[in-house]
C-alpha cells in the first residue's frame, strides 16, 4: 500500500512537473516574439559549409549579396512558390490544410514524416529556431509565423527566403544558386530552370549530385515537369511558356566529335593552310564554379 501510494505520488508530481514545463514554453512563445522588422535590415542566420563546418552570414536588404525580387525573374519566384507553398498569396503565414494533412500522416507513421512548412514558417526556423524537430519547436513556428505575416509584406517575406535558403553545399541564396548552376544571373534563369532550383529545395545537398552529373534522374525529370504544371496552372507560365520548358536541355553539354579514320595514301599531300572558319573549334566543358 505504501509503495503503491509512493507511485501515485511520483505519478502526479511528473505530472505537475511537465504541465508546469509546458506552461513555461506556452508562456515564453506568446511573450517573447521576436522583433520581424530587424529583417528589413540585416540578421545573422546560421549556415553549414561543406565539410559540416558550422558558420554563420548575413541576410537582409542591407546585406552583402543580397538580391532584391525585382532582379529575379518572375519564372524562378513561381516555380519556388509553386513547389514550396501553392497557398502563399492567400495564407496568413501557415497552411492549416497542409497542417492537418501532416499530422494525419505522422500519427499514421508514429514520427515526422511529412513537412507542412510554409514559406513563411521556413523563414522563422531558419532565422529564430533552428533544424531540431520537436514540437514544441513546431509550436513556436506555428504561432510566430502567423505573427511575421502581420508585420511583413509577401513580398519581404518571399525575398528573405529566396535570399536565405540552402541550394547546396555551402550555397546560400539565389544570387549563388543561380552562378553556380547556369552561369546566370537570377534575373536570368529561365522556367525549368528555376523548377530545377526548386527542386533542390527539400534537400540540397543530396539532389546537387543532379547538377554534378549534368543529368537529371527519371525522378528528377519527373518532379521538374510537375512544378512546370503546377507553375501553369498557377499561371506563372502560359502554355507556349510551358511547352519551351518542357523541351528545353538545361545544361548544353557538347558531345566529343567523332574521330574519322583517315586511310593512308602512297603520297601525303601538302599541307594546305586551312581557314580560320574551316577550323573546328573548340567548345569548353560548362563548368559553373560557385561564387563566394
Amino acid at each position: 500500500m505504501e509503495k503503491l501510494n509512493r507511485v501515485t505520488l511520483a505519478v502526479v508530481l511528473s505530472v505537475l512537473v511537465l504541465g508546469a514545463a509546458g506552461t513555461a514554453l506556452v508562456i515564453d512563445t506568446f511573450t517573447q516574439v521576436p522583433d520581424f522588422k530587424a529583417l528589413r535590415g540585416s540578421m545573422k542566420v546560421s549556415i553549414e559549409l561543406p565539410g559540416e563546418i558550422k558558420s554563420t552570414r548575413w541576410v537582409g536588404p542591407k546585406a552583402a549579396g543580397w538580391v532584391p525580387l525585382s532582379q529575379i525573374s518572375a519564372a524562378a519566384i513561381g516555380a519556388v512558390v509553386a513547389s514550396e507553398d501553392t497557398s502563399f498569396f492567400s495564407n496568413e503565414g501557415v497552411d492549416y490544410h497542409e497542417l492537418k494533412e501532416a499530422l494525419k500522416k505522422d500519427l499514421e507513421e508514429g514520427k515526422f514524416v511529412r513537412g507542412a512548412s510554409t514559406l513563411t514558417q521556413q523563414v522563422v526556423k531558419n532565422v529564430y529556431l533552428g533544424h531540431e524537430k520537436t514540437l514544441w519547436r513546431k509550436f513556436k513556428e506555428f504561432f510566430w509565423a502567423q505573427k511575421m505575416a502581420k508585420v511583413l509584406t509577401k513580398s519581404e517575406v518571399l525575398a528573405f527566403y529566396l535570399n536565405m535558403a540552402e541550394w547546396g553545399p555551402g550555397i546560400y541564396g539565389i544570387g549563388q544558386a543561380a552562378r553556380h548552376y547556369f552561369g546566370r544571373t537570377p534575373a536570368e534563369l529561365s522556367s525549368k530552370q528555376g523548377a530545377f532550383l526548386a527542386v533542390l529545395l527539400p534537400s540540397p545537398k543530396k539532389y546537387h549530385s543532379y547538377f554534378q552529373n549534368k543529368k537529371l534522374t527519371p525522378w528528377a525529370q519527373g518532379r521538374v515537369e510537375k512544378i512546370l504544371k503546377v507553375m501553369l496552372s498557377m499561371k506563372f507560365i502560359d502554355p507556349s511558356e510551358y511547352d519551351a520548358a518542357i523541351v528545353e536541355n538545361l545544361w548544353e553539354v557538347a558531345d566529343p566529335a567523332p574521330q574519322i579514320a583517315i586511310p593512308p595514301t602512297e603520297e601525303a599531300p601538302e599541307a594546305e593552310e586551312s581557314s580560320e572558319a574551316e577550323q573546328s573549334p573548340e567548345v569548353p566543358a560548362e563548368t559553373p564554379q560557385p561564387t563566394e
